[in-house]
């Protein structure tokens, strides 16, 4: 990823850029697969483990950067104000703001791939955030009817062990 990450500002190529989204998609999604391995573990609630859920929702808006990269490349003209030397700060700002379903107001996906990969993230963003919240309430309710006494109160509804 380092080597296309330098390349691709010296060299354009079609097929460097097609291939480094790839390789970044690839390598994120096999990131998010193994931390849910992790996460979904039958466990208590621990601080290891919301940092490692918040860690999976960023690695999803991460991957949404690449993809929109790959779209930009495959199929250009399908983000309003993306110009061909958009750098991936743009992409960036545009995954977080689909992901968190915050709102576009400066750029927008115009062709239907980009529109349809828009709406998978926000699905994909808040379904993650609604399964997350109920899972941990969830697994907090069990730990407190087990009678499991925990060694810190945070104040914030939940008993986190380190």
């Amino acid at each position: 990823m380092l080597v296309y990450t330098w390349s691709v500002h010296f060299i354009h190529l079609y097929w460097l850029t097609i291939i480094g989204c790839s390789c970044g998609i690839l390598f994120l999604l096999l990131l998010v697969v193994s931390i849910l391995k992790f996460i979904f573990q039958p466990r208590r609630v621990t601080l290891e483990l919301i940092h490692a859920e918040v860690v999976v929702y960023l690695l999803i808006g991460l991957c949404g950067i690449f993809i929109y990269g790959l779209i930009k490349v495959m199929h250009p003209g399908s983000f309003s104000h993306a110009n061909p030397s958009s750098s991936s700060f743009v992409f960036s700002y545009f995954s977080f703001v689909t992901l968190t379903i915050l709102g576009y107001g400066d750029i927008s996906p115009i062709a239907q791939v980009a529109q349809s990969s828009a709406i998978l993230e926000a699905i994909i963003g808040q379904l993650y955030l609604t399964v997350l919240v109920a899972r941990l309430v969830g697994m907090q309710i069990a730990q407190g009817d087990a009678g499991e006494d925990c060694s810190r109160d945070h104040g914030c509804g939940f008993d986190i062990i380190r």
